[in-house]
């Protein structure tokens, strides 16, 4: 609000009235940062991701290759939510289980081998800084259950969703029902370039992830920090 006529004769230490102009541009320093610091980010995941494929020729499937795209999609999308939100001056935090409808949607309708369903809760907010790694992360989850789930009998099901912990934490939790990882697999160590991406993202965020494998199927968790811990 501006200042009143009567106010210009008093000693003023206040701060300089700080017009719309002033917030707009503010906007926009914020959008070109955080949008710059996201599209290096998703740069540096195309670049893993054609250097991986162009050293397995061989598992060149259609499919695959359009699995790829569509995680790479996800990710623009994802910058996309972000630049708008900064641009209409919106609040900036990201529902996190429209975010996994938007990964999983787009999986199911290229993969008719699987079924892809969602189990999420109301209330798992993330930060606009949290948006890009994790959707990564989940891309990388569903399609390693895609490709390898395989289970003996009947189709892939695959469950994504997020929910909050007892202690108010978030958390994101995919299942399957395959055959697991392979005996004496190690899911902190061993893995191609998905896994290695997940740990990598996973570090990023300071997240817990935990993977649960039987011969029925593998569960997939990953639990971020709280608030107050994230922002240290």
């Amino acid at each position: 609000m501006l200042a009143k006529a009567t106010d210009v004769g008093r000693s003023s230490t206040r701060q300089p009235f700080r017009g719309p102009e002033c917030d707009r541009c503010e906007i926009v320093r914020e959008a070109d940062h955080r949008i710059a610091n996201h599209l290096t980010l998703l740069a540096a995941f195309v670049r893993s991701r054609a250097a991986d494929l162009a050293r397995r020729p061989a598992e060149l499937s259609v499919v695959n290759v359009q699995m790829v795209l569509d995680a790479i999609s996800s990710q623009i999308i994802a910058v996309g939510r972000l630049h708008r939100s900064l641009s209409s001056k919106v609040s900036l935090a990201q529902d996190l289980a429209e975010l996994l409808h938007e990964i999983c949607a787009s999986l199911a309708a290229l993969c008719d081998t699987a079924e892809i369903a969602e189990n999420s809760s109301e209330g798992c907010v993330v930060q606009p800084d949290q948006v890009l790694p994790l959707t990564q992360i989940v891309s990388e989850v569903l399609i390693n259950a895609v490709k390898y789930a395989q289970p003996t009998t009947g189709r892939t099901l695959i469950v994504a969703g997020c929910s909050r912990d007892e202690a108010g934490r978030i958390r994101v939790e995919i299942t399957d029902n395959g055959r697991g990882l392979p005996v004496g697999f190690d899911p902190e160590r061993d893995g191609g370039l998905g896994f290695r991406l997940i740990r990598d993202f996973a570090r990023q965020l300071q997240a817990r992830v935990e993977f649960r494998s039987t011969t029925t199927g593998l569960r997939f968790r990953l639990t971020l920090p709280s608030a107050t811990k994230a922002k240290s």
